[in-house]
């Protein structure tokens, strides 16, 4: 977490965060994944083993106004596929979700037709399949035209089974309709051959924390 998002992100861990630090200077774990500390941070063999740890960290924490709050840095192009991990965790072992993180548009509409009871299931944090096309959708940089074709694909099927779209998650505090009012602009832009990407962007994974200068070692 200090790695990616600075030191500020674990204060309320403070005591936590020493230890760990005290546990990572030797040992396997060092050895494993750590290759050296700067300033008081670790410089991990590769930059995904701090994203993935970060967000692992964020999807057991309890306070969900902190993991509101560095959700919003996640949704900087730095770290959007520490995003897509979080999103991961939270839906582990929901396919529908998962096929929608995946950016899986043949997977979604298998679920939609041969599995629709799956529309209503929701992650821990009480969001839907609709809830997550919709926020990938209106995101700059996870924006392409297989994500607008997966939410269009999910409200549609949503619509006709007559799910509840006025239900709130408690990662935004938002609707599907709000989420995907949100991202409707997508499906304009498409029908009229304004999409703003190839619809192959993707996160070059090399996050960064803010306000500081530590970057791991990459090879």
């Amino acid at each position: 977490m200090a790695t990616m998002f600075g030191k500020k992100t674990v204060a309320e861990d403070e005591s936590q965060y020493k230890r760990l630090i005290e546990e990572c200077t030797i040992g396997p774990i060092r050895l494993g994944i750590i290759i050296r500390f700067s300033d008081g941070y670790p410089v991990f063999l590769h930059h995904i083993y701090a994203e993935f740890l970060a967000a692992e960290y964020l999807s057991e924490h309890d306070n969900r106004d902190f993991v509101r709050q560095i959700y919003q840095k996640m949704l900087d192009g730095p770290n959007i596929h520490v995003r897509r991990l979080f999103d991961s965790f939270l839906c582990d072992g929901l396919e529908l979700h998962q096929a929608v993180i995946e950016e899986n548009l043949e997977q979604v509409e298998h679920f939609c037709v041969k599995k629709c009871e799956v529309l209503d299931t929701e992650d821990k944090y009480g969001r839907s399949a609709l809830h997550v096309a919709a926020s990938y959708c209106y995101a700059e940089e996870t924006f392409n035209t297989k994500n607008c074709k997966i939410l269009e694909t999910l409200a549609r099927y949503m619509e006709q089974r007559q799910c509840d779209l006025e239900v709130r998650d408690s990662l935004k505090g938002r609707t599907t309709i709000e989420l995907s009012s949100s991202g409707a602009d997508c499906l304009t832009d498409n029908d009229n051959g304004n999409d703003r990407d190839d619809g192959n962007k993707s996160s070059n994974g090399n996050g960064n924390h803010n306000g500081d200068n530590v970057n791991s070692n990459d090879n």
